[in-house]
């Protein structure tokens, strides 16, 4: 009889502790606990260099990737702490963002290709009586 009292009491502090985990949890995401703040990120990093992470590329590649996002916060948010004057510019903070991390999200990305209709470089090559004969062609299409 004294193990099942045991029992239920072990179980009831199970489901109390875990009512308790979901409430924090819960409180947290709704940003009643504290503000999550990620970043900071540089002005001019392409979102598309943090969202187009694959999740398929190898585990090491990935955490190489998320080594080289926490080693840029932590320079950047150490620099916000510095005076303004001494403070890196727009321009050094991409710099930074680029040589911690920008090699290693290159390698985990599934799209490492950020110019939107680049177009092609077709008739670059062509010379310029080539390049007239080519228009000449395409408008009769």
């Amino acid at each position: 009889m004294d193990a099942i009292k045991v029992g239920l009491a072990f179980g009831g502090l199970i489901l109390v502790g875990l009512f308790a985990a979901l409430w924090v949890g819960r409180t947290f995401v709704n940003g009643q606990i504290c503000d999550l703040v990620v970043g900071p990120f540089p002005k001019g990093v392409p979102v598309n260099a943090l969202m187009n992470l694959d999740p398929d590329s190898p585990f090491l590649d990935r955490l190489g990737a998320l080594r080289g996002i926490m080693s840029t916060i932590g320079k950047l948010r150490a620099d916000d702490l510095r005076p303004k004057e001494k403070r890196f510019t727009d321009e050094q903070r991409l710099a930074i963002f680029e040589a911690e991390a920008g090699p290693a999200l290159m390698k985990v990305s599934k799209c490492p290709d950020f110019i939107m209709d680049r177009g092609h470089y077709f008739g670059e090559a062509l010379s310029d009586a080539d390049k007239v004969d080519l228009i000449a062609f395409l408008k009769t299409l």
